[in-house]
C-alpha cells in the first residue's frame, strides 16, 4: 500500500459489484483523504453476508475497481473462514478506514476490532451516499435480474 502525496494510506472494503455511480462517488471521497486501496470482498464472504452470489465473480469485480483509475491498489479481502478478522488491516496498517453510509455491519466489527488491537490507531470516516435512492447496488441489480 503505497502513501499520497500527504503521506496518508485509505483503505475501503466493498463487494463493487457492477461498478456503477455510487461506487465511483465512494471511491472518490475516499481519495481525498489518501492513496486508495479496496478491498474486495471475495464470492464466498458475499454469498454468507448477501445470501447470493454476486453478478460478477471476485476477480473481475477486483479488475474493474483497478481500472477504474480511482485506487492506487485493490485486493481480496479474507476468505470466508478468515471474515472478520481483518488481517488486510493488520498487514497494511491504514492511517484511515473509510465505510459507505450503508456498512454499519462494518463500522461495528472494525471499531470492536480496534478496540481488541488498541496498539492500532486508525481512523474511521463515514462516507456520505451518492444519490442513494438510485445507485444503491441492490437496487440497480434488481433492475438487472
Amino acid at each position: 500500500m503505497s502513501r499520497s502525496k500527504d503521506g496518508k494510506k485509505v483503505l475501503v472494503f466493498g463487494v463493487f459489484d457492477n461498478l456503477h455511480s455510487g461506487h465511483k462517488y465512494f471511491l472518490k471521497s475516499a481519495g481525498k483523504y489518501g492513496a486508495v486501496t479496496a478491498v474486495i470482498a471475495r464470492d464466498s464472504v458475499v454469498v454468507k453476508m448477501k445470501g447470493n452470489r454476486p453478478l460478477f465473480d471476485q476477480n473481475r469485480r477486483l479488475e474493474d475497481v483497478l481500472r477504474s483509475g480511482l485506487v492506487e491498489n485493490a485486493v481480496l479481502g479474507d476468505d470466508d473462514k478468515n471474515h472478520g478478522l481483518y488481517n488486510i488491516v493488520r498487514d497494511l496498517i491504514p492511517d484511515v478506514i473509510c465505510i459507505g453510509y450503508d456498512q454499519k455491519e462494518l463500522m461495528g466489527d472494525l471499531v470492536y476490532w480496534l478496540k481488541k488491537n488498541d496498539n492500532v490507531k486508525i481512523k474511521i470516516i463515514k462516507l456520505k451516499p451518492y444519490y442513494p435512492e438510485k445507485y444503491k447496488s441492490s437496487k440497480i441489480e434488481s433492475l438487472i435480474k
